[in-house]
């Protein structure tokens, strides 16, 4: 049997769960896995520029939604890195392995629109 613990309200439950998410987070990135895909080559340019871009505006005094805008563009910077590193171009797609994070953000945005 589980020792009783004081009850806790929703949102700390919520923070100390979010907390044992990093944790485990930090020791996954120890072996963090690339999966393989292939994109089309119109959106691997996409990705490319994205990385090849400088963004050099200030962005205090962002709104959470323009924060996770900002934070979407940098990951398919992201990708655009691993495509300009890693990625084998054919006529119509590119191959490439992508961190598991980067993938699971893409499935993730794909999801949200």
């Amino acid at each position: 049997m589980v020792p009783s613990m004081p009850e806790l309200g929703q949102y700390d439950r919520y923070q100390r769960d979010a907390a044992v998410l990093a944790t485990l987070g930090k020791s996954l990135l120890v072996d963090m896995p690339r999966i393989a895909v292939r994109i089309p080559v119109e959106l691997a340019d996409a990705a490319s520029a994205a990385w090849s871009r400088d963004e050099l505006d200030e962005t205090r005094g962002e709104t959470p939604e323009q924060e996770r805008l900002r934070s979407l563009a940098g990951d398919l910077a992201l990708v655009g890195l691993a495509i300009e590193e890693r990625g084998q171009r054919s006529k119509a797609w590119v191959n490439v392995t992508l961190d598991a994070a980067v993938f699971a953000s893409a499935i993730r945005a794909s999801e949200d629109t």
